[in-house]
């Protein structure tokens, strides 16, 4: 914290200000990397500068009287030593105490540049002071003028009344007439009237004199008055350098910001607003193709659904005709068996086979017939269920198939949908082709079953 009277400034502003006081020596350079004897030759530029004396000086001077070698080499001493006390003085008087021989031999830089801070606010303070005393040295100096020229009146007066009394002198000792004797003569009269005039003269000289000296101790309150209004000001102006070194910062990020090209900031507006009116239309756009997603989805979900419904149909069928194929097989499996025992039978006597064949088919008969009426009543209900399911299927799902694939084949350009549609139609496709080898099968089986009666009734009627 800085407790010092005077402000303690930056390094260019204490160079620009010594340079302006004729001290050549000032450098930033060697003011920030402080060297003894740099500092040195600046301190002593810097008093001969203020004092009008130089420790040189008195050094050589010195050295002059010296007579050996040896107390010659003690010269660099008493130079630093003569040169400590006297910039002890001087910065005693700016307003820095603690003023030391380390400041000299080994300068920092926050040292120097408290220093050279008290050394321009002292050189600051001398100009402005020297600037406000003009009016009333030149008051003065008038004043002097005036007083000069009345002591000049007092003493010309004095010396034509000596020259006159001498004059008198001479002329009554060339008449005889001792200058005693004219005791109680109009003579004496006249030279107490002009005596009288005299001092009515010096009166009034003393009497200019008083008004002078009033006029002086008014002027000496008039600068007490000063000396404190200049103390206020100097506090006010230390606040309004400090605020204006706020507003200079404030007006350095100002022009900153001034020096923008507004053009070019103009142009880069214009394509940000260009660019979100485009990021605008792609959003609705994107918006209307999510909505279009979200209605195909739903649309691809129905289809899915029935498609999943019209599976779930076709297996529960194929399962019944799974179940019904098993049973034709374990008849026909019966059926087999009894044709071996039927020949077995035919081989060992034609009547008993005949015998048997006929109560075997009495007993059967019943069985053969219920079982060709269950076939077709399952064969009619198997072609209704596989008519409507084909009505169904060309009549609501192909049209909604096509209508999505159209839709779709418009609107979404995805990979996935079209390798989920490839598999729908590879699916499709399967199912077509399970479904044809299913009836092929079916018509191979009632052909099958078919032939295989009308074998068993020729052997019977062969039989």
């Amino acid at each position: 914290m800085n407790r010092d009277v005077f402000p303690l400034l930056d390094v260019p502003e204490i160079v620009m200000c010594l340079q302006s006081c004729d001290f050549t020596l000032a450098a930033k350079d060697d003011i920030s990397r402080p060297t003894s004897a740099y500092i040195m030759s600046l301190y002593e530029q810097i008093i001969k500068g203020f004092t009008g004396s130089l420790s040189d000086t008195t050094l050589n001077e010195t050295t002059k009287r010296m007579i050996d070698e040896e107390t010659r080499l003690l010269a660099p001493t008493l130079r630093i030593i003569t040169l400590n006390r006297t910039c002890y003085r001087f910065f005693k008087d700016i307003g820095v105490n603690d003023f030391g021989m380390m400041d000299l031999k080994k300068p920092t830089f926050e040292r120097v540049r408290r220093l050279l801070s008290a050394v321009v606010n002292y050189a600051r303070f001398r100009e402005e002071r020297m600037f406000d005393c003009k009016k009333f040295i030149a008051t003065m100096e008038l004043l002097l003028n005036r007083l000069r020229s009345k002591f000049d009146d007092y003493n010309l007066l004095q010396q034509q009344t000596n020259d006159i009394q001498d004059l008198i002198g001479d002329y009554l000792q060339q008449v005889g007439i001792n200058i005693n004797d004219l005791e109680g003569i109009e003579f004496e009269k006249q030279i107490d009237e002009e005596y009288n005039k005299l001092e009515e003269h010096n009166k009034e000289l003393e009497s200019e004199l008083k008004k002078l000296t009033s006029l002086q101790e008014t002027f000496s309150i008039d600068y007490n008055n000063y000396r404190i209004e200049k103390q206020n000001l100097l506090k006010g102006l230390e606040s309004v350098g400090y605020r204006l070194i706020e507003l200079d910062s404030k007006r350095d990020k100002l022009q900153k910001g001034a020096d923008i090209d507004m053009e070019k900031l103009i142009e880069e507006l214009n394509g940000l607003k260009n660019d979100i009116d485009k990021k605008m239309v792609e959003q609705q756009e994107l918006e209307k193709k999510q909505n279009n997603l979200q209605v195909s989805a739903k649309v691809y979900e129905d289809f899915i659904n029935e498609l999943y419904d019209l599976l779930r149909i076709l297996s529960t069928d194929l399962h019944d005709s799974q179940r019904n194929e098993r049973t034709l097989m374990e008849i026909k499996q019966q059926l087999t068996t009894q044709q071996e025992n039927l020949k077995n039978v035919l081989s060992s006597t034609v009547l008993d086979r005949i015998g048997i064949f006929d109560e075997q088919i009495k007993i059967n008969q019943p069985e053969l017939q219920k079982l060709e009426e269950l076939f077709n009543s399952q064969h009619q209900e198997f072609e209704l269920k596989r008519k409507e399911i084909s009505e169904h299927y060309y009549q609501v799902i192909q049209p909604k198939q096509e209508e999505s694939e159209d839709y779709i084949n418009r609107v979404l350009i995805n990979g996935k949908i079209k390798t989920t549609e490839k598999k729908l139609k590879e699916l499709k496709a399967s199912y077509e082709l399970q479904r044809k080898q299913l009836e092929e099968e079916w018509s191979l089986l009632i052909d099958c079953i078919v032939k295989y009666m009308e074998d068993l009734l020729t052997d019977v009627k062969v039989g």
